[in-house]
């Protein structure tokens, strides 16, 4: 197929979807690796993670062999996804190593990618650099490809690919973040790996991609079957491990991450971080229940405001009450003062009206005896 009947793809992502959620957060997106399973329990983490250290991997496509070399680009690496995500436990040293395997399995994908189009044009493909690629890393990428041992030693790589038993059904979507979803979701059909080992390696109509793999799921349900009705029955997960068994800290047939860690891992620091881990839930637990306390306390504290803004409305309307009381009183002190006043006066009419009074008939009394003596002298 040349590149004119070559169906055009999606392209190489951005980031521009996390950096829009961002956006409207108004924070970064939060992700936990979990040192044990060396990824992300959540399917947006961990797609977030390898989405971000996918667009890296174009600037370090080269065979990295120095140690010292490699500390400098992990610390590169993950300044540059601490831009986009905000990874909570990115100083603990496990979680470094994981971000180091995974960031180095898709550096090893994404070269791979960048072989098969150099062996599409051989020795014209300087002149075809693939998008996303800077040209003196590209220049440089196929003159490592040209010398003989490293074309021998990718035919050898190739006829290993090729030997693969297991064949995921699921794309891209990681399997340890798929499989906790699966296990916590109700009507998955997912109660043990054995169901979730049949669910990647199955079709959607449900057939096998390969023998092998329907073979080992059988053994898998053999062993449980077999045990069933026994004093020391055979759980789905440990015939899961038994028949599997484990690789270079990985499951075979299920990836990176859901047991057992990797043998690289100093058990003292898995314990170290189990109790840091441990020790942070009750921080969490504490932090909530502190919060759900503050929310109780500006719950009251409201309450308590709104009973003293009503108060005060009452204090004032009681205030403005007396405050006219007090006027309505002065008002008939004022008028009482000039009634007494008046009745004051009054009195003091009535008294000067007595006397007169008193003096006419004083008057009147001695002109009647003096009339009578008058009428006595004029009959005699």
């Amino acid at each position: 197929m040349n590149d004119k009947q070559r169906k055009r793809g999606r392209g190489v992502t951005r980031g521009l979807a996390l950096h829009k959620q961002n956006e409207r957060n108004g924070k970064k997106l939060e992700v936990e690796i979990d040192p044990m399973l060396g990824r992300s329990l959540t399917r947006r983490g961990s797609l977030a993670v390898s989405s971000e250290l996918g667009q890296l991997a174009p600037d370090y496509v080269w065979p990295i062999s120095k140690k010292g070399q490699r500390r400098r680009i992990l610390d590169e690496v993950i300044l540059r996804l601490e831009v986009k995500l905000n990874i909570v436990n990115v100083g603990d040293i496990v979680v470094r190593g994981h971000i180091w395997r995974q960031f180095m399995r898709i550096v090893k994908g994404r070269r791979s990618y960048y072989r098969k189009v150099y062996r599409r044009y051989n020795e014209t493909a300087k002149e075809h650099k693939p998008r996303c690629l800077d040209q003196q890393i590209w220049y440089d990428l196929c003159d490592y490809w040209a010398t003989p041992k490293v074309q021998a030693l990718c035919d050898k790589n190739t006829e290993n690919r090729n030997m693969v038993q297991h064949v995921n059904c699921q794309g891209l979507i990681p399997l340890v973040p798929l499989y906790y979803e699966l296990l916590n979701k109700e009507g998955s059909g997912v109660n043990n790996k054995i169901d979730f080992f049949r669910k990647v390696r199955c079709t959607i109509t449900g057939e096998w991609r390969n023998e092998y793999s329907a073979e080992a799921h059988n053994r898998m349900q053999q062993k449980v079957d077999e045990t069933k009705d026994s004093d020391q029955p055979v759980t789905a997960d440990e015939a899961f491990h038994e028949v599997l068994g484990s690789n270079s800290g990985c499951l075979i047939g299920v990836g990176y991450g859901p047991l057992p860690p990797p043998k690289r891992v100093d058990t003292r620091a898995l314990n170290e971080c189990a109790q840091v881990r441990e020790q942070n839930h009750k921080l969490t637990e504490e932090n909530e229940r502190l919060h759900e306390r503050c929310g109780h306390l500006e719950e009251n504290m409201t309450q308590v405001t709104q009973q003293n803004e009503k108060l005060t409305e009452e204090n004032t309307r009681l205030q403005e009450r007396c405050a006219n009381l007090e006027e309505n009183v002065t008002q008939v002190t004022e008028q009482n003062q000039m009634l007494t006043q008046e009745n004051t006066r009054l009195q003091d009419r009535c008294d000067h009206l007595e006397k007169n009074m008193n003096q006419i008939n004083e008057k009147q009394a001695v002109f009647e005896h003096f009339m009578r003596q008058q009428l006595q002298k004029g009959g005699n």
